[in-house]
């Protein structure tokens, strides 16, 4: 309720309550006009009493409004409350999951990388450059020189399959060389045999 209409509730009160003691007063008059004034002042009081009642509804129902409203704000209090108390878990998490990620010992740190100092000299261009960035690049070049490397390693493995395969085309070929060796020198033992003989 407004304070306007307290107000005019409180002036109605008291004006039945004058009325009431206005009755209470008027027994002791003479009772033909004594009546008829009681008459006048109870339709007056009915009146009051009647304005007093339909505000005392309308305050009870504003009053259950009220309440309605003050549930669901409370409700949405209560939920609002429940979700920061579920973000506040997720942030205590996540940061748990944070501080857990920096102090693990990642892969790269283990990579045989060159120095900072030694790369920067090489690559000038990164001297602003932030640490992460920095990083990034050294993590990069060692990437094009391991491709690099492997690239070689491959060309030298083919060079060498193909060297196993000449050294075995030329072992089988010295083999064969060999037998007929082997078979040459046998043919020629008769023929020694037979100068050894004659020669004697």
């Amino acid at each position: 309720m407004s304070e306007n209409a307290v107000a005019e509730c409180l002036e109605t009160l008291e004006s039945a309550k004058r009325l009431c003691l206005q009755i209470h007063s008027n027994k002791n008059e003479d009772p033909v006009n004594g009546q008829q004034r009681a008459h006048e002042i109870k339709k007056q009081l009915s009146a009051r009493l009647l304005l007093l009642r339909a505000v005392n509804r309308e305050s009870y129902e504003q009053l259950q409004r009220a309440k309605g409203a003050t549930s669901e704000h409370r409700a949405a209090l209560e939920q609002a409350l429940v979700n920061l108390q579920a973000l506040q878990y997720q942030k205590l998490h996540l940061n748990a999951i944070i501080k857990d990620y920096h102090g693990k010992e990642h892969l790269y740190t283990q990579l045989p990388l060159m120095s900072k100092e030694e790369f920067l000299k090489d690559h000038s261009e990164l001297q602003n450059a932030t640490d992460h960035e920095v990083m990034i690049a050294r993590l990069q070049d060692e990437l094009k020189e391991r491709q690099r490397l492997s690239g070689l390693k491959q060309d030298l493995l083919k060079r060498k399959a193909t060297l196993i395969s000449e050294n075995k085309a030329k072992r089988i070929k010295l083999e064969k060389l060999d037998d007929k060796l082997e078979a040459f020198f046998r043919s020629v033992i008769p023929v020694q045999e037979y100068y050894r003989s004659t020669s004697l």
